[in-house]
């Protein structure tokens, strides 16, 4: 009685297993309120008599308790592995797999068994069941992955190269790529396709952030630059005014106290959306006509003409 009283009591504590074992759990009720009519009974006559009387329930209850022992002691594993596979490991991937049909046929069928009141005769199929899925799952998962990475190292070789055409400082490139490597890392670590596609997705931003960064970095040694011209042609101008005073010739410019190696100007990143300059010259958001299509383009050239002449390089999304 104390074992049956455990059976019942671990019951209630699994809440994935609730439905499945419902009905023995309901027979199990009906035994413990039995058994306490049976200690009640104050005569063997009437105890016999009860016995015969209830034998063919009691029969179908023990056949329904051996499965549900034999669940306990020797399934229940399995039995958890499918509600972990239906409730943890397939689920956040569940839309894409439902896409292949294999993998639907094979998720129909273990919602099916994780829903059957007495699953008991259709446990040995779960596993390989969810065999199946998996390894569809994974490899959709290394679709993803794959196709992610590659994205993902575009921008940041994009970064790279743009990071060393303006000879920026080692702190300065690592605090540019760093979300796009923290990026390409969580890729690697997930098997949730809704992530991967989503960082995918951030990665973009990441990106725009690090020619942010970038760009201040060209325009405060632009600016670094042109104060340095700036001093140089006035400290110029007023050695030549003081010559002039002294009725000597203007002397030449100073040379630089070390030779310094030109070097091609740091060109900024600029990012241009086509979709700004649809908005600029076709109100209707839908090119319908020849002049519609020039005026786009135009304004689109218009853009693009202006961040060429500033020095800069152009990025189009």
């Amino acid at each position: 009685m104390n074992y049956w009283l455990g059976m019942k009591s671990l019951n209630h504590s699994e809440p994935s297993h609730r439905q499945a074992i419902s009905q023995v759990n309901l027979k199990l009720t009906r035994v413990l309120h039995w058994s306490r009519d049976i200690l009640e009974q104050t005569s063997s006559f009437a105890l016999i008599a009860r016995f015969l009387e209830d034998a063919d329930a009691l029969e179908e209850f023990a056949e329904d308790f051996e499965d549900l022992d034999d669940f306990y002691n020797s399934q229940f594993q399995t039995w958890q592995a499918l509600a972990g596979a239906l409730n943890e490991k397939f689920k956040a991937n569940r839309p894409a797999l439902e896409k292949d049909s294999e993998a639907l046929k094979a998720l129909t069928e273990l919602e099916r068994i994780y829903n059957m009141p007495s699953p008991y005769e259709q446990l040995r199929h779960i596993n390989p069941l969810i065999e199946q899925v998996a390894k569809i799952n994974s490899t959709l998962v290394e679709e993803k992955r794959t196709h992610a990475l590659e994205r993902v190292d575009l921008r940041i070789g994009r970064v790279k190269e743009a990071l060393a055409d303006a000879h920026a400082p080692s702190e300065l490139q690592n605090q540019a790529l760093r979300p796009l490597q923290m990026c390409r890392q969580r890729i690697e670590a997930t098997s949730s396709i809704p992530q991967i596609i989503s960082e995918q997705t951030e990665a973009e931003g990441y990106e725009d952030e690090a020619y942010e960064l970038l760009n201040g970095f060209i325009e405060d040694q632009r600016k670094k630059a042109e104060a340095e011209q700036r001093r140089r042609e006035l400290e110029q101008q007023t050695r030549e005014e003081e010559a002039a005073k002294a009725g000597k010739a203007a002397p030449a410019p100073e040379p630089a106290s070390e030779p310094v190696q030109p070097q091609p100007v740091a060109k900024r990143t600029v990012t241009i959306n086509s979709t700004d300059a649809m908005a600029k010259s076709v109100t209707t958001g839908f090119i319908e006509s020849e002049a519609e299509v020039d005026a786009y383009l135009a304004a689109l050239r218009e853009q693009l003409i202006a961040a060429v002449k500033a020095g800069d390089r152009v990025r189009i999304k």
